[in-house]
């Protein structure tokens, strides 16, 4: 299985190579080739997991500040499952629930996980 995903972003790398800063300026386009390459949704959470991370190194490598875009997701894993189960009283699926919380406070959806990590136990997760 490892064989196979390992085979997958091999194929991603050569597009990558040497078009990190087009990447850069256009996440969600790093992201739309990662899921294909990978052929995995969106929203998985190694991927929009990795558009974060690149975008921390690139912000670095290039010394210039882009915002991630809006419609890439938070990477959702169980603290976040947990506090999503305790706060969304809507009927909203928990993505649409960050992607509205994400709006009204603007800060980009996939930068909110870091927030809830921080204090993570004054949301009752345990």
């Amino acid at each position: 299985m490892k064989k196979i995903r390992i085979n997958k972003i091999l194929k991603f790398i050569d597009k990558f190579h040497d078009n990190e800063a087009f990447y850069y300026e256009n996440m969600t386009v790093f992201l739309n080739d990662l899921s294909t390459a990978m052929a995995q949704k969106k929203t998985a959470k190694t991927l929009v997991f990795a558009v974060k991370m690149f975008s921390y190194g690139a912000r670095i490598y290039f010394d210039k500040f882009i915002l991630v875009p809006y419609e890439v997701a938070m990477p959702m894993d169980s603290r976040i499952s947990k506090i999503t189960k305790i706060y969304n009283n809507s009927n909203l699926s928990p993505l649409d629930f960050w992607f509205q919380i994400s709006e009204k406070v603007g800060i980009p959806c996939i930068h909110l996980d870091a927030l809830l990590w921080t204090k993570c136990d004054d949301f009752i997760c345990f």
